[in-house]
């Protein structure tokens, strides 16, 4: 059984929906159709109830995805292994400040040819058993007694807006005066949009109407350069990949939010693993 199957099948499982699990690994959802119908052809019984559009985990199905689990458990535990004692291979998990680690991840390999970076999704991090990654990328949060972590950039938050919007006539703005816009989001559950929701609240009496939620903000970018909405975005990440139809207004209150890299406190870094926190403290020097 190809072993990418196996993966589809727990993600659908997860997420007891096709769409989502086919976005999760960035598939169209037939291919996350055909890994379940190939299971389900081999074990000869339904893994899902369907109802309608719907699709519930039936018992077979529960049963499977317990056993897939181990499965891809053990799978990543022996990568890690082999990994580990080669001192080549460095996993990471990005929660933060997603436009600069794409650029220090090229920057790294580059300059470091015969080591590898693995990036680990979400789904990768919340079904692993142990400690699924060697670094995150993460916001300074007020409790980080489970890490050691390194300050890397703190970025202030700015409004971005259409410059066909009348909003961008301004230089600087009260947060207040955004309370009737539209408003183009990450997710609800990401620390961005924890913080700049509490922003509007705070400050400015309102909760924001999100009309577009994604996890992409080249997404978020796209849309707000389009006058479908606006967005509140940090400042220096914003002008890695600006927008020709995009103006930046200052926030009259101003709003942060720091990035810092973080290890278990536990965990003992190897010279591999020591070398790559000190190439990106010194990578994120320059947008300092």
């Amino acid at each position: 059984m190809d072993i990418t199957y196996l993966k589809y099948f727990k993600d659908a499982a997860f997420y007891e929906n096709f769409s989502k699990a086919a976005q999760a690994n960035f598939v169209p959802q037939s291919s996350i159709s055909k890994a379940v119908k190939a299971l389900e052809l081999q074990y000869e019984t339904n893994l899902f109830d369907r109802v309608g559009k719907s699709i519930f985990l039936n018992d077979n199905g529960r049963f499977l995805y317990e056993k897939v689990c181990q499965i891809l458990d053990n799978l990543q535990e022996c990568e890690q292994h082999f990994s580990y004692a080669s001192q080549q291979n460095i996993s990471i998990y990005v929660q933060d400040a997603g436009f600069f680690i794409a650029l220090l991840s090229a920057d790294y390999m580059r300059s470091h040819p015969k080591h590898h970076l693995s990036h680990l999704s979400y789904l990768d991090v919340q079904h692993s058993s142990g400690h699924a990654f060697d670094f995150t990328f993460m916001p300074l949060l007020d409790d980080m007694d489970g890490y050691n972590y390194e300050e890397l950039l703190t970025d202030e938050f700015v409004l971005l807006v259409s410059k066909d919007r009348p909003l961008a006539q301004y230089e600087e703005i009260s947060v207040d005066q955004l309370k009737d816009e539209e408003f183009i989001c990450l997710y609800s559950s990401m620390w961005a949009r924890i913080l700049t929701n509490s922003f509007c609240r705070e400050e400015g009496g309102f909760d924001p109407n999100v009309i577009y939620e994604t996890n992409d903000e080249d997404v978020i970018l796209y849309l707000v350069a389009k006058n479908e909405g606006i967005t509140l975005f940090p400042r220096r990440m914003y002008y890695i990949h600006p927008e020709e139809n995009i103006q930046v207004v200052k926030l009259k209150k101003a709003i942060t939010t720091t990035s810092v890299i973080a290890w278990q406190k536990d965990k003992k870094l190897s010279k591999t693993e020591q070398g790559f926190l000190e190439f990106a403290k010194q990578w994120f020097d320059k947008y300092k």
